[in-house]
Order: C-alpha cells, then sequence, then structure tokens
C-alpha cells in the first residue's frame, strides 16, 4: 500500500516555504503538486463541491492521477485550502475527509497528515498585512 503524506496548511503557516523550499528540492520528496497540479486542483474542487451522487458517480476520472505516484520515494501533496474553510459556506470538515477514506481505499493508498499551526496573534496580522495593511487590496488610509 502506497502513503500519500497530506500537507494540508493552514494558510499563512509556512505552507509556500514548504512547497517551494522543501517538497520541490529535496530529492527524496515526489512533489505531486508538480507534476500533477492540474489534475490535483480539479480533484480537490471535486472533492469540495461535488454532491454526494456526482461523488460517487465520476470519483474514478478524478483520481487516476494517484495511480502514478512513485513507491521508490515520499510522495507529497501539498494544498493548504483543505483548512481554508471560508471558501465554501457550507463546507463539512467531516465530508470532505470520509471522501478521502474511501479514496484511500479504492486507490488502496495511506494517507500520513501533515498540520502546520501558527501563533494565533502572528496569523491575524500575517492575514491583515497580506488583505488590508498598508499595501493590500483593502490598503489603510487610501481613498478608494
Amino acid at each position: 500500500m502506497s502513503t500519500i503524506y497530506f500537507h494540508i496548511g493552514y494558510p499563512k503557516a509556512a505552507s509556500t516555504f514548504l512547497q517551494k523550499n522543501i517538497f520541490k528540492s529535496q530529492k527524496k520528496i515526489n512533489f505531486i503538486n508538480d507534476h500533477f497540479y492540474d489534475e490535483l486542483i480539479k480533484f480537490t474542487k471535486f472533492l469540495f463541491w461535488s454532491s454526494d451522487e456526482e461523488f460517487n458517480l465520476k470519483i474514478r476520472s478524478y483520481i487516476k492521477f494517484l495511480n502514478n505516484i512513485n513507491d521508490e520515494k515520499i510522495n507529497v501533496i501539498s494544498h493548504e485550502g483543505y483548512t481554508n474553510f471560508s471558501s465554501n459556506p457550507q463546507f463539512k470538515i467531516q465530508l470532505i475527509f470520509n471522501r478521502l477514506k474511501k479514496i484511500s481505499e479504492i486507490c488502496k493508498i495511506k494517507y500520513k497528515f501533515i498540520f502546520v499551526i501558527r501563533k494565533q496573534t502572528e496569523y491575524i496580522k500575517s492575514r491583515y498585512a497580506q488583505g488590508h495593511g498598508l499595501t493590500g487590496f483593502w490598503a489603510v488610509g487610501q481613498k478608494r
């Protein structure tokens, strides 16, 4: 049984650093994002947004890329969207993980999750600086 290490975020908790400097640079890591980016994005959207009926009907077409994982290396998927709950108001975390479990049974893979957190006060400052701050989309003190 193959293993996929699944890095699931949080946003603003070193995800980009891990993706660019660790997962991409280590020869022993098969960074699935690099090889199957388009498939991974479609898969993630499907996982989050499909109805139960659609999920059950179409799941095999969305997971074909998982059959190409490399058992000689450490397989890693990284996507902080799995912890960015604001993207779907009807988000049900249990549903997502139940679907991942079903996929693991179909593909005969197991997951190990990498979950990075950040000190809450630092997260708030960083999120504010990105979206507001002095240069963000809603910059402080600037006319709209």
